[in-house]
């Protein structure tokens, strides 16, 4: 067990460190009646031979009732006064902690529900209902946002949903802030997919009222924008204009467009291609980059043992059959050419992580186009993520924290950025972690013997350089990349931008 847990002299060890890592599979109720026996085995290693005693009749109680009802431990396992080795943790505080929240909040519970009933309600909380514009309460607060809202002039509309007759530049410009209204509510709700009918929002932060306030402070501009071809719907683009409408008219759009139209994409530019070697792009020599020389300390360690990621497997989530799309033809390219970039090296098939029946985790390959020449090479490693945790180490700003940019009268906006050519591919990983990056068929024998190997012995290509597919590549190349700019004297904080913290003060933006 010492052995096999890794354990050097004077580290504290328990025999449930070594039962979490054995592979106990769909066998859980073996695996709790392991754990009861281990806990046994503390009480006697401790000295405390009547609590092992005591310990033992109620595990054997506990096996009895498990048997009596058909396997179910939700019961069986309460007699044994441990901990549920398959629970997972859902607060994370200490008991202690939890009653005290506990009571509390069922304390204020009461406390709201008896001032309700007698009528002294100071403070109305969200679920509670009030007397308003419309259906839903309405948010207070000096800070309270815009958007969701009530459509600011429903009377433009019939109770169906029909716009009526538009005859005046009013009509025109109120039904466009009644649609300027209802695509902001819908960018706030998250996009909803409309699968489930209406979506009405818990609470709505303007009435129609509050929200009528603000549009007619905007109701002159839009009228004033609005011409008699465009009221007759005769409006016509001349000129450059013209040429603009006509380019926007026959652009290939590859979602589905709000009048029911499907404008289709072309079909190679998000499917699985096959792979073929004189198309894959890949660097001349990929990982020449250690990623573990750039990184903080902490976060080198980690990289450097990212086998402490993997998870126990009864915990783990399905594991899928990866894509792979090589023809059986190319399979030796293939492999050649990455073997010839250094992105793969040739590991016997003994040393690769399997399930508990046997079943190598191999992941697969697949190409998605590129440009006219070169085909992007995709690492489907979905097999070996499913057994592991995400680091969540990448912090990325969105396209809508520019909204929060304001720019003086003699101010513009100017931005640069480039494309880092194969970025995924020239970060190395650690030797020891190679071997949970096989992928494809096995190796023809030929290749084998070409690399000065034992061609009876069966290998697997495994990726040597981080994949695009692995779980954890963008968390990593992206720590990565951004250590790299801070020793060179760049992204400082103050001036980093991530989606969900407060925009920079600085005049630079990164």
């Amino acid at each position: 067990m010492i052995e096999d847990l890794g354990i050097v002299a004077g580290q504290a060890w328990t025999l449930k460190d070594y039962l979490r890592r054995q592979p106990w599979g769909k066998f859980k109720g073996i695996y709790r009646c392991a754990m009861m026996d281990a806990q046994v085995y503390e009480y006697l290693r401790a000295g405390n031979s009547e609590a092992a005693t005591a310990q033992l009749c109620q595990n054997l109680k506990a096996k009895i009732q498990s048997v009596l009802q058909q396997g179910d431990w939700a019961a069986a396992w309460l007699l044994t006064g441990l901990p549920d080795p398959l629970l997972k943790k859902e607060f994370g505080g200490t008991k202690t902690e939890l009653a005290v929240i506990t009571n509390y909040m069922d304390s204020l519970s009461k406390l709201r529900k008896r001032m309700k009933e007698t009528g002294h309600g100071g403070a109305a909380t969200e679920d509670d209902p009030e007397d308003g514009d419309g259906i839903l309460p309405e948010r207070s607060g000096s800070t309270q946002p815009l958007f969701p809202g009530m459509l600011p002039y429903p009377e433009m509309y019939h109770h169906r949903g029909v716009v009526y007759g538009i005859q005046t530049a009013e009509g025109w410009a109120k039904c466009l802030l009644n649609e300027f209204v209802a695509w902001s509510n819908f960018v706030v709700l998250g996009c909803p997919d409309g699968d489930g009918g209406c979506h009405e929002p818990r609470v709505i932060y303007r009435s129609m009222g509050g929200m009528r306030f603000f549009s007619d402070r905007l109701l002159g501009e839009v009228m004033a924008f609005c011409s008699p071809d465009l009221l007759r719907d005769t409006l016509s683009f001349d000129g450059k204009r013209g040429d603009l409408n006509a380019l926007l008219e026959t652009l290939s759009c590859s979602m589905p467009s709000y009048d029911g139209a499907v404008p289709l994409a072309t079909p190679d530019n998000n499917v699985a291609l096959p792979v073929q070697a004189e198309r894959m792009a890949v660097p001349d020599e990929a990982g020449q980059v250690d990623p573990a020389r750039w990184l903080d300390p902490g976060r080198a360690f980690v990289f450097e043992n990212l086998e402490s990621l993997r998870l126990p497997e009864e915990v783990w989530e399905e594991v899928p059959v990866a894509c792979h799309r090589v023809p059986p033809e190319q399979e030796r390219a293939v492999i050649q050419k990455l073997l010839d970039t250094h992105m793969v090296a040739l590991v016997s098939e003994s040393e690769l992580p399997r399930t508990q029946d046997g079943r190598l985790l191999v992941g697969g390959l697949f190409s998605v186009k590129k440009n006219e020449v070169e085909d992007r090479l995709i690492f489907d490693r979905r097999p070996e993520n499913s057994t592991m945790r995400r680091l969540h180490r990448a912090e990325l700003p969105n396209g809508a924290c520019f909204t929060r940019m304001l720019l003086k009268p003699n101010e513009y906006l100017r931005g640069s950025g480039d494309d880092l050519r194969n970025f995924y591919y020239t970060l190395s990983l650690p030797d020891s972690w190679i071997r949970y990056n096989s992928v494809g068929r096995r190796v023809d024998p030929a290749v084998v013997a070409a690399q000065s190997l034992d061609p009876k012995v069966p290998r697997r290509a495994c990726f040597r350089v981080l994949g695009m597919g692995d779980v954890n590549a963008c968390d990593i190349a992206q720590a990565t990349h951004e250590s790299i700019l801070r020793k060179a004297g760049l992204l400082e904080p103050e001036s980093v931008l991530v989606f969900g913290r407060s925009a920079p003060q600085s005049n630079i933006w990164e």
